[in-house]
């Protein structure tokens, strides 16, 4: 590369947090022993809400999105309204109350209430469906079955950590280091990505200079072209910079003897002062 490296700050300099909790939740295991209960599964129509039941209703009130004839709501789910969804539990189907939302009354009448009942896991549902299941071989009771997700759940939670925190390091060293971009290279490159995206956009049957304003924005996060470009031009000096950096830890010649796991010097490094403890729910 003709492009070079003045200064290269020490990675091993970059602040980070050592200390990380993690745990599972009873949540997060009920939700994946359902994997094993699922085909048993059967619909009740119970007398009064409770959380985690779907609730068909009829809101009126002068908010536009409780004033509608008929609405789905899982109780408890989040996904509707949090605070209407907690004045839900308790009232009875046919029933008429009066919820509290953004200090407006919302006039709610519960038409039909639906419960999904799971059966109780038992080994024999683990084993079924431990046979089925990619990483769980040889697993025939329902604990361990547990004890599998949980320890894939904690792993995965260390991965995510360990990876947030060398994206933080690697930001860390490129930005209190200096680098000597070779300017013919640098086009080349951003010419390059521009070949790419409208080679890509024809494929969806676009033109980059046709663009819109509005689908500038939602395809790339900018307005118009000149942005786009700028954009291009400063993930390349960065892209170049991380490929100096790399091929300066290893002692590299060429970018081609870079391969995929360039980074896992970081990771080491992570790992190696890093502390995780984990928590159970209370």
């Amino acid at each position: 590369m003709k492009s070079k490296i003045n200064h290269l700050a020490d990675y091993r300099e970059a602040p980070f947090e050592k200390e990380h909790e993690i745990g599972v939740s009873e949540d997060f295991i009920k939700g994946q022993i359902r994997h094993l209960t699922r085909s048993g599964k059967k619909t009740v129509t119970p007398e009064t809400i409770e959380k985690g039941d779907v609730a068909v209703l009829s809101l009126k009130s002068g908010l536009e999105k409780f004033n509608r004839p008929t609405v789905f709501v899982t109780c408890g789910g989040g996904l509707f309204d949090a605070e209407f969804e907690a004045q839900m539990i308790g009232h009875r189907s046919g029933e008429t109350y009066t919820a509290n939302v953004q200090g407006e009354p919302v006039e709610t009448t519960v038409k039909n209430i639906s419960r999904t009942i799971f059966p109780e896991p038992t080994d024999a549902m683990a084993e079924a469906y431990c046979k089925t299941q990619d990483g769980f071989e040889g697993i025939t009771t329902l604990q361990g079955f547990i004890d599998k997700i949980i320890q894939d759940e904690l792993s995965e939670q260390r991965t995510k950590i360990v990876y947030e925190i060398v994206e933080s390091i690697m930001d860390y060293v490129l930005e209190h280091s200096d680098f000597e971009f070779d300017e013919d290279e640098l086009k080349t490159h951003d010419e390059e990505t521009m070949k790419e995206i409208t080679e890509q956009l024809k494929e969806q049957k676009k033109d980059l200079e046709t663009l819109s304003s509005e689908e500038m924005e939602t395809l790339f996060g900018v307005g118009n072209i000149d942005e786009l470009k700028k954009i291009v031009h400063s993930q390349n000096e960065w892209m170049i910079a991380e490929t100096l950096w790399a091929m300066d830890h290893y002692q590299l010649k060429s970018e081609d003897e870079l391969d995929f796991y360039a980074w896992d010097f970081l990771a080491d490094h992570v790992k190696e002062n890093i502390h995780f403890t984990e928590i159970k729910e209370a």
